[in-house]
Parts: structure tokens; C-alpha cells; sequence
């Protein structure tokens, strides 16, 4: 099975657009025709690809997110990179009222014992131009591949339990974003997106299955 390696850090961006919706609905967003994206590539020791270029990012049901802690793949030989992942928003109305949000994870291996997968608000915004080195193909973001201060904000960890994962039956485990997409959704905060750290070892979580759901009150 391929898998689509080395992730430091992965975004999401999320449009909002006007909608009808009705209360106590759960919106959910996953699967090939709810996002794309694109990979912003830091480190690639594979063939004569140059470093620090992007390619389009696109859903596949075989296909995992793997997500490592900051360097891990560099010194494993793999290649390090960002992704940006756009959801499409269109059934969400930018009054609705959200109750809750949370993003799914289908889990299918991890390594390490204390690993804990951090959700982080992009705080800078960017353009279809961007990669590892800029926001918009000149702007820098202030550390490369969206790491500094500046560049990002948590605002929820996962713990990843220390247990055997099966990749033909993931594990599902969840992130409150409720606070994040309700900013997003009433203009009170830039919607910049999304990226994942783990703060050690790994995880990997299947594309299949991998999506943002959000109950309206």
C-alpha cells in the first residue's frame, strides 16, 4: 500500500460560505469532494526533485496522512513537507449556530508512548503561490514550513494511546475545534487553517474516514 509520507505538519483551510442549514444537524465533511490541497515540500531525498517545492495534494481511499515529529523524517531519510488541505464549507451558514466541532481521525499505526498530536490555528494567511519557504511565493513565513510563533497557535491536543492500530480497522479519535470554527464562522478570526505537530514518534490516519464534523444547535 502506498502512503503519502513524511507530513511535519499538516493545514486545513476552511471557506465559509452562505447556506441553509437546520438546528441540530451534523454537518460532516470527509471523503474526495470535501477537500484538496497541496503539499509544500521541505526535504525530499528522493530522485532529482529540488527541495522546498509544492504539488497538489489529492484524496485517495487507499491513502494515510502520516504526521512526525519535527526532524523525525529528515534523519529517517524521508522527506519532509507541509500539507494544506482546503474543506468546502457550502452547506454551513456564516450565522449558523454551532453547538460543537471536532475533527476525526482514523488511526491506523503510531509509535512512542506519550505521543500527543497538537491541532494548531495557522495565524498567518496565504496564497495558491505558497510553499515551504513563503506564504504566497514571496512573503516568509517566520519559521519555514509554518513552525514559529508567529506562523501558528494551538489550540487542541489529542493524546494518541500506546496500543496496536489496524490499518484495515482503523481507530477513530477526535479534536475539539469548536471554539476555532465558530471564530472562523462569525468573522472573528481570519480563516488561515489548520496544521498537525506530534510532539513525539508518529501517527499515521487514513484519508478514508478522516473528516471535520459540525453540529448546529
Amino acid at each position: 500500500m502506498r502512503h503519502v509520507t513524511g507530513l511535519a505538519a499538516i493545514v486545513l483551510v476552511l471557506g465559509l460560505f452562505a447556506a441553509t442549514v437546520h438546528a441540530g444537524e451534523t454537518i460532516v465533511l470527509g471523503g474526495k469532494d470535501a477537500w484538496a490541497g497541496v503539499r509544500l515540500v521541505g526535504f525530499n531525498p528522493y530522485g532529482d526533485k529540488k527541495s522546498f517545492y509544492s504539488v497538489p495534494l489529492k484524496y485517495a481511499d487507499w491513502a494515510t496522512i502520516n504526521v512526525h515529529s519535527r526532524g523525525s523524517e529528515a534523519r529517517q531519510g524521508a522527506e519532509e513537507g507541509t500539507d494544506l488541505i482546503r474543506f468546502d464549507l457550502t452547506k454551513l451558514a456564516k450565522d449558523a449556530k454551532i453547538k460543537e466541532a471536532k475533527l476525526v481521525f482514523p488511526i491506523t499505526a503510531s509509535a512512542g508512548k506519550t505521543n500527543a498530536l497538537q491541532v494548531f490555528e495557522v495565524l498567518v494567511p496565504w496564497s495558491d503561490k505558497v510553499d515551504w519557504k513563503t506564504t504566497d511565493g514571496q512573503q516568509a513565513w517566520q519559521v519555514e514550513g509554518c513552525h514559529g510563533e508567529k506562523d501558528k497557535k494551538k489550540v487542541a491536543d489529542l493524546a494518541i494511546p500506546d496500543q496496536k492500530y489496524d490499518s484495515k480497522a482503523p481507530t477513530e479519535l477526535s479534536a475539539d475545534v469548536t471554539g476555532l470554527v465558530k471564530a472562523w464562522a462569525a468573522g472573528a478570526a481570519a480563516n488561515s487553517g489548520i496544521k498537525f505537530e506530534m510532539t513525539g514518534g508518529y501517527v499515521h490516519f487514513a484519508m478514508k474516514g478522516f473528516r471535520l464534523e459540525i453540529t448546529l444547535e
